[in-house]
């Protein structure tokens, strides 16, 4: 199957990956992984918080940003990788659980890997998620004080240096989360793909019932959620609320 992909600019991620690799492709196709589960996502979108809780269950384990151009390079350095497609079959080899590997993917490295001949030749029987949020704001917000502080996630630390409220970037990083959603949805729509969509609030209210749904959808066995397996925690505070009220009072007078 040729995939559909629209002409868009390359993510910093594909331009990195195409200059460590002399041969991107090599035309390895020894892929142990019988099916990859790819969570797409937008930044914000908590999808950390569902790779974990998919992996809660048992069946598959984290999803990591394992196509992020840092980690390619640490990963292929580290370990004598030469080609793009060596250093996805190395992946599946070392991460696939029970046969299935899971990725986080974001909009620009799913149009690589199409781009690449890879979905459905490389990487067998793709399944898809799409994690977003109802309330978009409030996750542009998110996204402006990650962006600041450096802490993607709870785990890992925060940066000391000040962190400043800017409506231009929380009212461009909106219309960025819609465009890349809107965008994922047609890939999948001209692709014929059979996608499971992820509303970020209902997971959050009943973790147990989402992930249990979805993993029973995606045909995962012995998919038993088990939250406290679950290390990942909100980390809104009140600097949200308060960027979301000051933004929402700005906003109506522009």
């Amino acid at each position: 199957m040729t995939w559909w992909f629209p002409d868009y600019p390359p993510s910093d991620h594909e331009v990195e990956i195409g200059t460590l690799f002399q041969e991107v492709d090599s035309g390895s196709r020894d892929y142990p992984a019988d099916r990859t589960l790819l969570i797409c996502f937008t930044n914000r979108s908590g999808s950390t918080f569902l790779g974990e809780a998919l992996a809660a269950t048992g069946s598959v384990k984290p999803a990591r940003e394992y196509l992020n151009h840092p980690v390619v390079r640490r990963q292929s350095t580290q370990r004598g990788i030469t080609s793009f497609d060596a250093y996805l079959i190395d992946l599946a080899g070392r991460f696939g659980h029970q046969g299935i590997l899971t990725v986080k993917s974001g909009l620009g490295q799913l149009y690589y890997l199409a781009k690449l001949g890879f979905l459905g030749d490389l990487i067998k029987d793709p399944a898809f998620i799409l994690i977003e949020r109802d309330d978009t704001l409030a996750q542009a917000v998110s996204w402006a004080i990650a962006f600041q502080t450096g802490q993607w996630k709870s785990t890992q630390e925060r940066s000391d240096q000040p962190v400043e409220y800017d409506f231009d970037m929380i009212d461009k990083r909106i219309d960025s989360i819609l465009s890349e959603n809107a965008a994922f949805r047609a890939f999948f729509a001209r692709n014929d793909c059979h996608v499971e969509f992820v509303r970020y609030e209902q997971l959050r209210a009943s973790p147990k019932e989402v992930i249990e749904d979805v993993a029973t959808k995606l045909g995962l066995e012995s998919a038993h959620y088990r939250q406290e397996q679950v290390s990942i925690a909100p980390q809104r505070s009140s600097m949200n609320a308060e960027w979301k009220t000051r933004y929402l009072s700005e906003v109506a007078s522009r």
